[in-house]
């Protein structure tokens, strides 16, 4: 027994001496960091709402646009990617309606109150749609209190061919029905079907992405826009519209049936690039 302790004691005597003898991999000191990251993505607002107030729009209550009127918008600002929440807060007094004194907030739906989750190197349109008058929802736990609403689109700005120009169209005329784009005196569609406020149409594999771009080539455009068909009545007739080699469109349809200029049927125009 004695031997047996002798040999377990200069065992361990001769592990110890082994471990004294390694070093600690030595890692760098941890530090901050202090440069802002280059992950970003980037917003165009456009105030499409009927007879909507001016708005100063805030990203993360940041102001990054002032006094936006209706049917106008303001060139992309860029931001941080990751959570943010878009916010839009009246240039005087308050948006009233619906909304009275509450601020516009972006919303997924209408039973939430999510904040907006933009990956990097991503670039969306965020519009203000409808009327100050909407009705709350009557879906059952709605938070969505009614008037003006956030419409956000993503868009992809990759440079068109030469000789053509990217083109997409969206229904932003509350009360209006359905409606088919195309050339005037044509009997094809260009937009086919687009409904209010929708960013697509048809069931897998057959879905058509409002959101995507149409190439077509430069020129000036006379555009007439139909209800129930391609070639039902003319709605609406928008002339000499101007679609520049190498520059990205959205047109859209905006205003109300009935009411007056400049809250009356329409359209507008958004140049991306």
């Amino acid at each position: 027994m004695k031997n047996t302790a002798k040999i377990l004691f200069f065992a361990l005597l001769a592990l110890a001496s082994m471990s004294s003898c390694t070093r600690d991999t030595e890692y760098p000191d941890p530090a901050p960091a202090n440069e802002a990251s280059s992950l970003r993505f980037k917003m165009l607002f456009c105030n499409a709402g009927v007879a909507s107030p001016n708005l100063n729009m805030l990203l993360n209550n940041e102001v990054v646009g002032s006094n936006l009127e209706a049917y106008s918008y303001l060139p992309y600002v860029s931001f941080p990617a990751g959570i943010a929440q878009i916010r839009a807060k009246a240039a005087s007094g308050t948006i009233g309606g619906t909304l009275g004194s509450n601020d516009l907030l972006f919303r997924a739906g209408a039973t939430n109150n999510n904040n907006f989750t933009a990956p990097s190197g991503r670039n969306y349109t965020a519009f203000v749609t409808d009327t100050l008058q909407r009705p709350k929802p009557t879906t059952i736990g709605a938070t969505d209190p009614g008037g003006l609403r956030f419409f956000v689109v993503e868009d992809n700005l990759a440079t068109p061919a030469a000789g053509k120009a990217h083109v997409r169209f969206y229904h932003l005329a509350p009360g209006a029905p359905a409606v088919w784009v195309g050339l005037k005196d044509s009997t094809t569609a260009i937009f086919n079907d687009r409904r209010y406020r929708a960013t697509s149409q048809g069931t897998a594999p057959n879905v058509v992405n409002f959101n995507v771009f149409v190439p077509v080539n430069a020129g000036i455009y006379d555009f007439d826009v139909h209800t129930t068909s391609a070639t039902g009545p003319v709605v609406l007739s928008v002339p000499n519209v101007t679609l520049e080699e190498g520059k990205i469109y959205t047109i859209y349809a905006k205003g109300k049936p009935g009411l007056a200029e400049p809250n009356g049927l329409g359209a507008a125009i958004i140049q991306h690039n």
